[in-house]
């Protein structure tokens, strides 16, 4: 097609029906009519992949050659390459190097390769170009059938790219956006942002309907529900459905975003979750829920528990319901301490403040960093008042950079900047305390991983280092110590059951973990009390799960019946089998039957070999287990599911801060809800989940 025609058509409005031709930007056609078309040069693009470009490392491979000048055909070579470095000796070692995520090993003389092709499996940044490439080439399929141009699924396409970018409707009548379109496909047909508006609700209600036939085969599903205010003054309400799928893979999905009718009481929140519990059909399903530690959340608990307990087998009577967020506990023991070091919290917040207003004085800020030989590349933190951790990196970062913040104001003298040494001391006498609260807060902020199996290690790690400080021998760190351990014995005195099951179902920790831990956080008498409580609570959830089971009385783990492919003849040994039934039953060296969660918790634990400990995955786990303990596993999978915390619900502020800001203040309800849900959904389908959680775990308990 000749260019000018190309760029023409962009403006030729006759050359097919336009669905609300009425609403285009009439700015487009003026723009696209007043081009000097000779300007403009059109190169042709091939959608697939051409005959000399390489795949992905297939560049390595072509040249990388053995000893003897042979091609060296192992996947390896796409994916690692040999480098000259040094070990921690100092000598320099050939080493074998991940050419994606630089990881290292040590290169075998042997010419073994072992080690890089397990890697290769489990390369984060590999798998996601895969997966990324994965996701192109599938939606290529669907707009490039036999080469003809399909104006349906490039709408869908392009609802998909408004939704997940988060960009308003009317981007599609934005002038050069027509002709960069037009000039990818001369068929490219323009369309309105009312257009595009209703694709996008329809994109919804078709994401909607994939995610309900994803929830109708999973037997119980956990809730995460949170509170937030736009910019408008608008208060709305996020609830995230938690619930692990048929290949054992922790999942979690926005089901709505709610506004909320003022005031915020116990009775519309629970209105407001209870509405989209049934609109969901997931009544029969719920099993507990998250929430943070606000009245009004505790007084919606209890309603809706009461609403569930009619339709639903609540555990233990409803005891696992109501599950209050760990991370904002955790916020509230550091908010308590962090007063004891306000005043230098306030100077370092105002002198943050001060350098990063200005480019100017960060300019100044950078010189006096370069003067002093400090690399800018970590640079300053600012911190939100509400979220400890924020708090903890900006003293943590100006910290780093004490010594330039003290020359910076030397030179700039619009702060009075009086900041002795000794107060900085202060920091640096809390920060282990604080460095282990950190920790504990990415461990509960999980979301791609279970989260209550690790609850334990981590309370151990805080209460042991909040003992150790209240009876410091400075006292400073005694006085911040006592109101934290305060409210730590007001909130975790008694360790939520939940927390104790889930470490009961980690192969890894079972009923002896919790002797362990619970010797730790109690007296003696009150540790066996309570371990016989977790203990007691286990098997009666259990007995639950196995009255549920239809082939609960005959699907035992112990002695098991064969039965043979052909029907044997009647013979004259019955009646000496028969007789021998009768011995076994009655003779007291038979060892009883017992159920699967006896034989679980006798089984040794599971030790993972050292290399792979970081990377131990507890649902995989049970995954390959799931044969042998058909009924234990299914509870595993049921507990496993339910959040420690609602960081998944909070994620969805900031979405929806965007979808909501000062310029789509307009935006109904309704259309808030699908934009905010159907970008979750999509996000997730492509989503590249990273389990750090043992990685963290072993910072804080070993």
């Amino acid at each position: 097609m000749n260019i000018i025609n190309t760029i023409e058509n962009c403006s030729d409005s006759s050359s097919s029906p336009v669905e609300d031709d009425e609403f285009i930007n009439p700015d487009a056609n003026a723009i696209i009519n007043d081009l000097n078309v000779q300007d403009i040069e059109l190169v042709p693009i091939s959608i697939g992949p051409t005959p000399t470009e390489p795949s992905l490392g297939q560049q390595s491979a072509e040249v990388e050659k053995d000893n003897k000048g042979k091609r060296k055909r192992s996947e390896v070579w796409e994916h690692f390459k040999v480098e000259k470095l040094k070990d921690r000796s100092g000598n320099i070692v050939s080493k074998w190097q991940c050419k994606h995520c630089s990881k290292t090993y040590k290169y075998q003389l042997s010419g073994s390769t072992s080690n890089c092709a397990r890697h290769i499996k489990t390369c984060y940044k590999l798998i996601q170009v895969r997966k990324n490439q994965t996701m192109f080439n599938q939606e290529r399929v669907t707009i490039c059938v036999s080469g003809s141009y399909d104006s349906v699924s490039i709408r869908q396409l392009l609802a998909k790219f408004i939704i997940t970018a988060e960009l308003p409707f009317s981007i599609i009548e934005q002038p050069y956006f027509n002709i960069y379109s037009k000039a990818l496909n001369p068929n490219y047909v323009k369309i309105s942002r009312h257009t595009m508006k209703n694709e996008c609700m329809k994109l919804y209600e078709v994401e909607r309907e994939k995610l309900l036939k994803i929830l109708k085969k999973v037997d119980k599903v956990a809730l995460t529900s949170d509170c937030w205010t736009s910019n408008q003054s608008i208060g709305y309400l996020c609830i995230t459905v938690h619930y692990i799928d048929s290949d054992w893979k922790l999942q979690h999905s926005i089901i709505s975003f709610l506004d909320l009718d003022p005031p915020h009481s116990g009775q519309v929140i629970y209105d407001a979750i209870r509405e989209s519990i049934l609109h969901w059909g997931i009544q029969k399903k719920v099993m507990s829920i998250t929430l943070d530690n606000a009245s009004a959340n505790d007084l919606a608990a209890k309603h809706l528990q009461q609403s569930l307990a009619n339709s639903n087998h609540l555990y233990l009577g409803g005891k696992l319901f109501h599950i209050r967020c760990c991370a904002h506990i955790l916020n509230i023991l550091v908010q308590e301490g962090l007063k004891e070091i306000s005043l230098l919290i306030n100077i370092v917040r105002e002198a943050v403040g001060y350098i990063k207003k200005s480019p100017a004085r960060l300019k100044l800020f950078a010189e006096s960093a370069k003067l002093l030989g400090i690399s800018t590349s970590r640079g300053l933190s600012s911190d939100v008042k509400t979220r400890w951790n924020s708090t903890y990196y900006m003293l943590d970062s100006a910290f780093h950079y004490r010594y330039v913040i003290h020359h910076f104001f030397r030179k700039d003298k619009g702060l009075v900047w009086d900041f002795p040494e000794e107060i900085w001391q202060r920091f640096v006498k809390i920060k282990n305390i604080l460095e282990v609260f950190e920790s504990a807060t990415k461990l509960f902020s999980g979301t791609s991983y279970p989260t209550s199996n690790l609850f334990l290690p981590a309370l151990i790690a805080i209460k042991e280092v909040l003992d150790k400080a209240s009876i410091s021998d400075d006292e400073f760190v005694r006085g911040m110590a006592k109101p934290m351990k305060n409210k730590f014995d007001k909130y975790w005195s008694d360790c939520s059951l939940i927390m104790s099951l889930a470490i009961v179902l980690d192969p890894r920790r079972k009923l002896l973990f919790i002797t362990y831990a619970f010797n730790k956080l109690y007296n003696n008498r009150e540790a066996v009390l309570k371990v016989k409580v977790v203990k007691e609570s286990i098997f009666e959830i259990f007995s639950h799960y196995c009255a549920n089971s239809e082939s609960s009385s005959s699907t035992r783990v112990g002695v098991m019946r064969h039965s043979s492919a052909t029907t044997q003849p009647q013979c004259i040994t019955n009646s000496v089998i028969m007789g021998f039934d009768d011995f076994l039953s009655s003779t007291s060296s038979v060892q009883p039957l017992k159920n699967e969660l006896e034989v679980y918790l006798e089984e040794a634990l599971v030790q993972p070999p050292f290399e792979s400990r970081d990377t131990f995955n507890v649902l995989e786990w049970w995954k390959i287990y799931s044969l042998k303990y058909v009924k234990l596993s299914k509870m595993a999978k049921d507990i496993l599911t339910i959040p420690i915390t609602t960081v998944a619900s909070e994620s969805a502020f900031s979405a929806g801060g965007r979808v909501l800001d000062d310029y789509r203040s307009a935006l109904n309800p309704k259309t808030v809800n699908a934009l905010v849900c159907s970008s979750n959904w999509i996000r997730s389908q492509h989503k590249h989940r990273v389990n750090v959680s043992t990685l963290i775990t072993h910072e804080l308990f070993y």
